[in-house]
C-alpha cells in the first residue's frame, strides 16, 4: 500500500471515530470493534463489502448528479439492482437485525409525536426488520411495509418469521 495514502485513509477513519491515532499509531475503536472484528457477535464486515462491490459508486459522478440531478435512467437501473443482487436483501436484513432496527426504532419512539401515531408506512423499507422493531415495542400501532415486489418476498419472509401478519 502507498504509505502517505494510507496515512490519509487511517486519518479519514479516525476521524469518524472508527480508529483512534496516538503518536502515530492507530487503533480500533470500541464502535469499530464492535461491527468490524470477525470475532464479534455483530460483525458486518461481510455486508459492507458486498454493499460496496455492488454499489456502483465507481460509476457514479457525484458532480454531474449534484450540478444535474439524476437522470431518467435511475429508476430502471434501481428496479434491475434489485433483480441482480437478490441476496443482497439478505444481507440487508442481517444488518438491520444486529442492532440496526432497534436502533432506528428507540430513535423514532423518542419523538415528541411518536405517543400520536397509529399508523406507520415503512416506505422502501426492504427485508422489513426496522418497520418490525418499531411495531414490536408499540403493539397499538399498525403498519405497512411497502416496497418493490423482489425485495418485499424477503419483507413477507421476515413479517412470518416475527408473526406479524396482522
Amino acid at each position: 500500500m502507498h504509505p502517505e495514502n494510507t496515512r490519509y485513509l487511517l486519518d479519514v477513519l479516525t476521524s469518524i471515530d472508527l480508529l483512534e491515532k496516538d503518536k502515530g499509531y492507530y487503533k480500533n475503536t470500541a464502535l469499530s470493534s464492535k461491527y468490524l472484528r470477525r470475532d464479534s457477535e455483530l460483525f458486518v464486515g461481510d455486508y459492507l463489502r458486498t454493499y460496496s462491490s455492488t454499489s456502483s459508486f465507481d460509476d457514479i459522478n457525484i458532480i454531474q448528479l449534484v450540478k444535474e440531478g439524476p437522470n431518467n435512467d435511475c429508476e430502471k437501473e434501481g428496479l434491475e439492482a434489485h433483480e441482480m443482487y437478490g441476496d443482497y436483501t439478505e444481507m440487508l436484513k442481517t444488518c438491520q437485525r444486529v442492532g440496526r432496527a432497534s436502533e432506528i426504532a428507540a430513535i423514532v419512539s423518542s419523538l415528541p409525536e411518536f405517543a400520536r401515531f397509529k399508523k406507520m408506512l415503512d416506505l422502501g423499507g426492504g427485508p422489513g426488520l426496522i418497520g418490525m422493531a418499531i411495531i414490536k415495542k408499540h403493539p397499538n400501532l399498525k403498519g405497512v411495509i411497502f416496497e418493490v415486489p423482489n425485495v418485499a418476498k424477503v419483507a413477507e419472509d421476515s413479517i412470518k418469521e416475527y408473526n406479524l401478519e396482522d
